[in-house]
């Protein structure tokens, strides 16, 4: 919500859970999987977005529907983040550049695993065409094809928020019809450095579940929660969300599912895929969400001392999420160059990376409460979708 009226705090909190298991799924360490796939179909992920929906009505939406929409400051944020993509793949381009310091013709890092890992094998070859390519957004190496998708939809954003506001029936139409579209045709984006030559978040397909977060921010800004309050409606959402943890176990360790997984089949790609963000996995996020808004233990950790470095790490997303990814970047390379990495090493670079980004967003919010201390303004709302 806005600052000044009170921020919904559930937002905050839940984004910045989001950002700490998305950074432990990215390490690849040997239990970033199992971890990642433990919360059933949807994973942190499709929660962010949902919650970037949100967030960007609470933070663009005006409250009076005479007045204009924000164009240019969305506009000026999504510039913001492209510009963060450039600096973390200038930083990954740079490290792999880097010579070795005590002798010619080598370069710092030459482990063929952490390479592909990076997926940054055709670097030293064509330097200049590897970043040419990054800058048109179509070559993402490692984790960096994230960034870009919050490019495209905060781009698409101040269209979104005009069709809402026209007809929010006539948004979720044409939204969910592309998504369906997309889905049934694998549309994607190119990405040249990526297995299979597409973005791993097609954003046509997740352009749908920033829509449904647009959706229940829409009610959020008119006082009323999300989702409507009915007891069926919370069992159904409890059993969803519980079923899916073993019902996703399943497919992703079993070999039947990995069998189905395998076939690559049209259905397959409705129901689970993450590229095209299968049904499946919106359900299970939807239900999350929904169990987020109506369990009592949540409300009471939005108000929890000890809880704060989260929820201030959801405010200052776009420098926690960018110190994450250098982080597990990097995780990523020393797990790729070893054989064997002890499971108590892993553990302390989980513990060690998690202390940062927390430090991170705990500075960034001190600096922002000594900013608004030392030039008080009127309340506005200074959410951000990222």
């Amino acid at each position: 919500m806005a600052e000044g009226a009170g921020r919904e705090e559930r937002i905050d909190l839940i984004r910045g859970l989001c950002l700490l298991l998305i950074f432990a799924a990215h390490c690849n360490f040997s239990f970033s999987y199992a971890l990642q796939q433990s919360r059933g179909f949807a994973d942190a992920s499709e929660l962010f977005v949902m919650m970037a929906g949100m967030s960007a009505v609470l933070a663009y939406m005006p409250r009076d529907p005479r007045q204009g929409l924000p164009v240019r400051r969305i506009l000026v944020r999504a510039f913001q983040i492209y510009r963060v993509h450039l600096a973390l793949v200038a930083g990954l381009v740079a490290l792999v550049l880097l010579p070795w310091p005590f002798g010619a013709g080598r370069f710092l890092i030459e482990d063929p695993g952490t390479l592909a890992a990076w997926q940054v094998e055709s670097l030293r070859a064509a330097p200049l065409r590897f970043v040419a390519d990054a800058a048109l957004l179509v070559a993402l190496p490692a984790n960096l094809d994230i960034l870009p998708l919050y490019v495209v939809l905060m781009g698409a954003l101040p269209l979104l928020l005009a069709l809402a506001r026209r007809s929010v029936a006539l948004l979720v139409a044409g939204s969910l019809a592309l998504w369906l579209l997309a889905g049934a045709t694998h549309a994607d984006f190119v990405n040249r450095v990526q297995e299979g030559g597409h973005w791993h978040f097609d954003p046509l397909s997740w352009q749908w579940v920033l829509v449904l977060g647009l959706v229940l921010g829409l009610r959020l800004r008119r006082g009323l929660p999300p989702f409507p309050e009915r007891p069926w409606l919370f069992r159904l959402a409890a059993a969803v969300a519980l079923l899916s943890i073993p019902a996703n176990f399943a497919l992703q360790f079993t070999p039947a599912g990995l069998e189905l997984q395998a076939r690559e089949h049209a259905l397959t790609a409705l129901f689970v895929s993450k590229a095209f963000c299968g049904v499946l996995r919106l359900l299970d996020a939807l239900a999350i969400v929904y169990l987020a808004w109506n369990l009592d233990i949540v409300r009471r950790a939005c108000r929890a001392p000890w809880l704060e470095p989260v929820r201030a790490a959801g405010r200052h997303s776009l420098p926690v999420f960018a110190c994450g990814l250098a982080l597990s970047t990097v995780a990523q390379g020393v797990m790729a160059a070893s054989a064997e990495v002890p499971l108590a090493l892993q553990s302390a670079l989980l513990i060690l990376g998690t202390l940062v980004q927390l430090r991170l967003a705990t500075r960034k919010e001190a600096a922002r409460r000594e900013r608004r201390r030392s030039a008080p303004r009127p309340p506005v709302s200074t959410s951000a979708a990222l």
